[in-house]
């Protein structure tokens, strides 16, 4: 016997919020969650489309379907698209950068310390 599972109450949707990356098309895909339903967008798609869930960790947009995958440790670490004739295309999380500290210029936050090439040859140092 099957019993019918609300996906939005068995999945953690902030889980599933985030960029992630496919090697094979060189193209990001990002997961938002909003007003308790979750969204995607693709890079220079306007408004991110909500999706409906399917079942646990799967949701569809029409005929387009993502499906989350998860470590041992239950964390999100990819998601595999299917759509049409596009079958098991895989994505992976990207890391999450750290927040910049308050006060501290966003491009700032993560730029390399030390010194470049052309500051150790003039003999600068850090």
């Amino acid at each position: 016997m099957y019993v019918r599972v609300d996906s939005t109450k068995t999945t953690a949707l902030d889980d599933l919020a985030g960029t992630f990356w496919s090697d094979e098309i060189m193209a990001d895909l990002t997961f938002s969650v909003r007003d308790g339903a979750l969204y995607y967008a693709f890079p220079r798609q306007d408004e991110p489309t909500p999706l409906t869930p399917l079942f646990r960790d799967a949701f569809a947009d029409g005929e387009l379907v993502f499906q989350f995958v998860r470590n041992s440790g239950r964390q999100v670490t990819g998601v595999t698209k299917h759509w049409d004739r596009v079958w098991n295309l895989d994505y992976v999380r990207k890391a999450r950068r750290p927040a910049p500290k308050p006060n501290e210029h966003p491009a700032r936050a993560h730029a390399g310390r030390g010194c470049s090439r052309g500051d150790a040859r003039r003999g600068v140092r850090p």
